[in-house]
């Protein structure tokens, strides 16, 4: 049986970082064609009050401010327990790209939507970072030193401009690290919840426990959700490892021996075996080798029923999915999906 497993790290977000641009405004000249013209009763005409038009100073707004440039930000978190697998990479020019391979890898909240996202960043967020950089002087900051724990995450933050370069590695929680350093953590995760809503090479997972019966069944649903097609493997009958891994087990809340407290204990689990997913391909229903997923291809996962004990506590459901994407170096290696918790909801009475 599997013990309940963590749900999605969760870091705190705090400060937004807005820029406020200024106007300058000048009165425009009067048209003066009609003005002063004396009306055909002779009465002497009132000029009427000068027009003023408010222009916005003149900026460029494809220049960034000289303090951005050159700056080249790369922010990635990894390792722990659950999983963590993140990185973010703020170009010069603005390209903000950022790959996700689990759903406990974005520092705000669990992510449903994994692989790769891109979208340019405007001006503002780029002076925002240049400025906690060169206020927090942290070009020269303490490169600090990983933490020596198998559960923790450890932050790397990888600053370079021009002939300069600074890593930073952050172990201890965002609050305890220094508050330049903090500051500057805090918009690029910002930057990262920012960039996650533009996905490329990404795919969307998620699930349902269908009423079966007496049962449920728990029932996967995956979809392409970016603008490029994305290469993945759900199945290879010669190496076991290169197979689509979908999984959800049950708990009961049910009393302790003691008689003082419910808590959660393992009642059951589904999940794909060897055999089953090699039936799914026969069937048609998976395909096998490599894929080329185009945008909006869609695939769902039916496991086993599972007929749920009647509790007074209830029961409910976990899943995990997870499956191969391919590609060179980063791009390759698994996608894992943590399925949020569902209810199970007990088959009615006959």
């Amino acid at each position: 049986m599997r013990s309940s497993r963590p749900l999605a790290r969760l870091l705190l977000v705090a400060a937004c970082f807005a820029l406020a641009t200024a106007c300058s405004g000048r009165r425009s000249a009067s048209d003066g064609a009609d003005r002063g013209a004396v009306p055909p009763d002779g009465s002497a005409a009132v000029p009427p009050e000068p027009e003023v038009v408010v222009e916005p100073a003149a900026t460029d707004a494809a220049a960034p401010p000289p303090a951005v440039e050159g700056l080249d930000v790369r922010y990635v978190a990894q390792g722990g327990r659950p999983p963590v697998s993140m990185s973010l990479h703020v170009a010069p020019d603005g390209a903000a790209e950022l790959d996700l391979t689990s759903s406990w890898s974005r520092p705000s909240a669990p992510a449903d939507t994994l692989g790769g996202f891109a979208v340019r960043l405007g001006p503002p967020r780029r002076e925002a970072l240049a400025r906690l950089v060169e206020e927090g002087d942290l070009m020269r900051h303490d490169p600090g030193e990983p933490s020596t724990s198998p559960d923790s995450t450890t932050r790397t933050l990888i600053l370079a401009r021009d002939d300069r370069r600074n890593a930073i590695t952050m172990a201890t929680a965002l609050e305890q690290e220094p508050e330049q350093l903090a500051a500057l953590e805090r918009l690029l995760i910002e930057i990262v919840d920012e960039v996650s809503r533009h996905p490329v090479g990404a795919v969307r997972a998620g699930w349902e426990l269908v009423p079966d019966g007496e049962g449920v069944r728990p029932t996967i649903t995956l979809e392409h959700a970016g603008t490029e097609p994305l290469r993945v493997l759900f199945f290879e009958a010669v190496r076991p490892g290169f197979r689509l891994r979908a999984e959800a087990w049950f708990e009961a809340d049910v009393p302790h021996s003691d008689g003082r407290r419910n808590g959660w204990r393992p009642v059951g689990e589904r999940a794909y075996s060897g055999v089953v997913l090699e039936q799914l391909v026969a069937q048609g229903s998976l395909p096998a080798g490599e894929v080329e997923l185009a945008p909006g291809a869609t695939y769902r996962f039916a496991l086993p029923t599972f007929v749920p004990p009647v509790v007074e506590g209830g029961v409910r459901a976990h899943g995990v999915l997870a499956f191969r994407r391919l590609g060179p170096g980063p791009a390759g290696g698994l996608l894992t999906f943590d399925l949020s918790p569902r209810p199970v909801a007990a088959a009615p009475a006959p």
